[in-house]
């Protein structure tokens, strides 16, 4: 597990330098970001909690665009590498 865990910090840091945005759903994770990557804050962007309603494509390149982001191109990452309580 370690060595996943270096594995998978080195990708995410090695993702962090190159992304032209980092797109968080809370403000404390995106102060972690900044923090702990060194990204420029003006580079993390926080959109909140998603949508509960699923969206059209058109409307779901319309949200993005509020935040100045392309509808492809993305790493996405759901979880943590440690395991957590259920």
């Amino acid at each position: 597990m370690l060595d996943n865990a270096r594995t998978y910090s080195r990708m995410v840091r090695s993702i962090a330098v190159i992304a032209d945005r980092i797109v968080t759903v809370s403000e404390h994770s995106g102060n972690e970001i900044v923090q702990h990557l060194h990204v420029p804050a003006e580079r993390v962007v926080n959109t909140y909690q998603a949508v509960t309603i699923p969206m059209t494509g058109l409307q779901c390149a319309a949200k993005l665009s509020v935040y100045g982001l392309l509808e492809d191109g993305y790493f996405l990452s759901l979880s943590a590498i440690e395991p957590k309580k259920n």
